[in-house]
């Protein structure tokens, strides 16, 4: 009965670790569709960002760890969807901008610790878990521009950047875009 208990609290540990990423994924993206807009913007200019998919730099160097869509964990048998990238890199490596564009966001946000959002005209790049954003919002940067560090802040799996890509609010496989 002890592990009977003891498994049952276990499961209900790992879904409630499970729900709190959902909660955040859709707390971000409500707060994209008030402060963005519904609408996916056109591309700034003839060979914007909608033509570099294949062509994006890496935002930095590092090991991946989890990649874009739906997965189960096979000890819990939990659905898992990955919006985006896990990149384990060191505490403090560069993080840069895959493509230029206009700094949205550059705070906290809850379950992505301290995010850059960068508007590239026709989609969207989100940097999270950052030590520090070396930018701030309204600001414009150029590609392969340092725009943080990476860190652990909201993270629970430690120091890694979760990196992100959107055509308009849409998420979209990073690895088809780098």
């Amino acid at each position: 009965r002890a592990l009977l208990q003891a498994i049952r609290q276990e499961r209900v540990s790992v879904e409630r670790v499970a729900r709190d990423p959902k909660r955040a994924a859709r707390n971000l993206d409500r707060y994209l569709g008030k402060s963005l807009g519904d609408e996916a913007p056109a591309d700034a200019a003839e060979g914007g960002f909608s033509a570099q998919r294949g062509r994006l730099p890496w935002p930095t160097p590092g090991r991946l760890e989890a990649t874009f869509g739906t997965k189960v964990d096979p000890a819990s048998n939990v659905v898992l969807v990955q919006k985006g990238l896990s990149l384990r890199a060191p505490f403090g490596a560069n993080v840069r901008s895959v493509f230029s564009g206009r700094v949205v966001f550059s705070a906290s946000k809850e379950g992505y610790g301290r995010l850059v959002v960068i508007d590239h005209g026709g989609g969207y790049s989100l940097y999270a878990h950052l030590e520090r954003a070396l930018v701030r919002r309204g600001d414009t940067v150029n590609q392969q521009q340092v725009i943080g560090l990476v860190g652990d802040s909201g993270s629970t799996k430690g120091t890694y950047l979760y990196f992100e890509l959107r055509l308009g609010r849409e998420p979209v496989d990073p690895l088809k875009w780098l």
